[in-house]
């Protein structure tokens, strides 16, 4: 187990039937980054058996494409006024890359980072104040969204920094798993 998260994009909303699936865009490591997590809302939660242990299930979340890319581009407006330096580069990138797919439903599969946790309904309690956070980028809950994206806020709140884990870019939308993300 590696403890990788993954986007998939997917003609199916059903969960996967295979370990690590092949409709995957991009990976993170012990994270679900800031970006992915800006295309979808607490309602869009779903249980998926997992594909090792089929008596268990996860959380993870699934939507319909076009509101996924809508919702995303609206937060990051939001954000880029907050912290321009950070997605007035970055989020028309990853904008333009989610708009490239053309699979009816995005996804995070989330299996290994659920085992991390204690039980299953830690990880589902976890995932779900993430997304409730992301439409109130000036409350606690949103620095916690921050920290599990390895991502900081600088002291006074002007800029968005990365930790020792890597670039900006990187720990926002992730690294190249199915297709070439073009940050990399």
């Amino acid at each position: 187990m590696a403890n990788v998260t993954l986007l998939l994009a997917s003609n199916s909303a059903d969960p996967p039937s295979e370990y690590e699936p092949p409709d995957a865009l991009l990976g993170a490591n012990y994270s679900v980054p800031l970006l992915w997590l800006s295309m979808f809302t607490p309602a869009e939660i779903v249980l998926w058996l997992s594909t090792i242990d089929p008596t268990v299930s996860y959380a993870a979340v699934v939507g319909e494409r076009d509101a996924c890319i809508n919702r995303s581009s609206d937060r990051i407006g939001k954000w880029s006024r907050l912290w321009p330096e950070t997605f007035s580069t970055l989020g028309p990138t990853w904008t333009t890359f989610a708009e490239a797919r053309h699979e009816p439903f995005f996804a995070v599969w989330t299996e290994e980072l659920a085992e991390m946790h204690e039980s299953p309904e830690d990880w589902l309690q976890a995932f779900k104040m993430y997304l409730e956070a992301l439409d109130r980028p000036d409350e606690p809950g949103f620095v916690d969204v921050l920290a599990q994206s390895y991502l900081a806020i600088e002291a006074g709140g002007k800029r968005l920094v990365g930790t020792s884990e890597g670039s900006i870019g990187l720990l926002c939308a992730g690294y190249s798993w199915g297709v070439k993300a073009p940050w990399e």
